[in-house]
């Protein structure tokens, strides 16, 4: 059972969106699945999202057209499935500045890693 989300809600920052993904996919917790919500960018998220899902089953892409938003927030936390929910947006930092990130839980208080 996965117990960790990590949400991301995007529009037009491919560049930083990539560099939070490469940080959360060199975490030392690898249980995490990913969810993207892309609020309609035209800066080409959406074929880089594609590329690195090929080789990380854990990422999911969920693109609105049109752009929802605001509520792209509301759809991002909403659609998390499992116990934890982590969210970020913009820059999460590398993973030589955040090896491991204590990581706030939103829907339960007592996971176990």
């Amino acid at each position: 059972m996965c117990l960790l989300t990590v949400a991301i809600p995007t529009f037009n920052r491919r560049a930083m969106l990539l560099e939070a993904l490469e940080s959360v996919f060199n975490q030392t917790y690898k249980g995490a699945q990913i969810l993207v919500s892309d609020n309609g960018s035209t800066d080409g998220t959406d074929v880089a999202v594609s590329a690195l899902q090929k080789s990380h089953p854990e990422l999911a892409y969920k693109r609105h057209d049109p752009p929802i938003g605001a509520a792209n927030w509301t759809y991002v936390i909403s659609s998390c499935a499992t116990p934890g929910v982590l969210t970020t947006c913009n820059r999460a930092g590398t993973a030589s500045e955040h090896p491991q990130r204590s990581l706030p839980v939103a829907r339960s208080s007592s996971i176990t890693y």
